[in-house]
């Protein structure tokens, strides 16, 4: 623990990402927030209109002292619940209490360790993870939300992430310049499935209590033992008001999605079967 800032990765590529910070005064602050992606011309109108609600008017970014969105990484009588994901799980574009992983941990009444990062990859995950359990840590329940397997970076030997935007396809993309995309698709589904698999090795030599989240349901043919949030997305009801499907940003889910994410999960922690709600009914009816 006590060469902590030498051996644990801290989290710059956050404000890289956001432009216009500088990398060493994200520790131990907090910042409005505004958009890390630039709104299209279809999500402008539902930006503003999202921007003008009272939880989003004020809300801000809180960085704990290695620069994550998350509780102090300090030891308390109080459980830990860990989180490593990439924009989804670090909030982009929420209010903290309305984000899916701090709703778990207050579920479970856990420190909220949270180490997402805009725009991540599996790889990254892998290195957090490692470091985390290399700087002395434990944690009582590792939640580890894998990002899209077309995600794909290099790293560098002084750099948590080695930034290549020559290497983009994507090159109109600066703002997440730390992607290689690559150009097939079974080599990079392969590669999802190669990190994953070292994933669960560190997780399995540090006897971690564990779930894997995917975001997509096509990554069941190569990880078939992850908790499918992609499902719990298209149970979202038809008729939930726009102000209520996206953040802040008009990109990334919002407060209702994260509700129904957060009980989701809740339910898979607490060892529930997903409900059916009209069997629910007939079987358990309300007189």
């Amino acid at each position: 623990m006590a060469d902590l800032y030498n051996s644990f990765p801290n989290c710059t590529q956050i404000i890289n990402n956001w432009n216009g910070f500088e990398s060493g005064k994200v520790a131990d602050n907090e910042f409005k927030y505004y958009g890390l992606d630039n709104p299209t011309k279809w999500t402008k109108l539902i930006c503003k209109q999202i921007s003008e609600l009272p939880a989003y008017k004020d809300m801000t970014y809180k960085f704990n002292e290695l620069g994550y969105r998350s509780d102090p990484l300090i030891k308390s009588d109080k459980k830990n619940f860990l989180f490593i994901g990439c924009s989804f799980s670090f909030g982009q574009g929420l209010p903290l209490d309305y984000l899916y992983t701090k709703k778990v941990a207050d579920h479970f009444d856990a420190e909220h360790w949270n180490l997402s990062i805009p725009g991540n990859n599996i790889e990254s995950i892998l290195l957090i993870l490692k470091s985390f359990y290399n700087s002395g840590y434990k944690a009582d329940k590792v939640i580890l939300q894998l990002p899209y397997w077309e995600r794909q970076v290099y790293v560098g030997e002084d750099e948590f992430i080695h930034w290549t935007p020559q290497n983009i396809a994507s090159a109109k993309n600066n703002m997440h310049n730390h992607w290689l995309l690559s150009t097939n698709e079974n080599m990079y589904k392969w590669n999802w499935w190669l990190v994953a698999n070292a994933i669960k090795g560190v997780l399995l030599e540090n006897n971690a209590d564990y779930v894997n989240i995917i975001i997509k349901s096509k990554y069941k043919e190569v990880l078939n033992d992850g908790f499918d949030m992609d499902q719990v997305w298209r149970q979202l009801p038809k008729d939930t008001p726009k102000l209520d499907v996206w953040a802040r940003d008009g990109v990334h889910p919002g407060k209702v999605p994260h509700d129904m994410f957060a009980k989701a999960l809740i339910d898979h922690l607490e060892g529930k079967k997903t409900a059916d709600p009209v069997l629910d009914i007939l079987q358990n009816p309300q007189i």
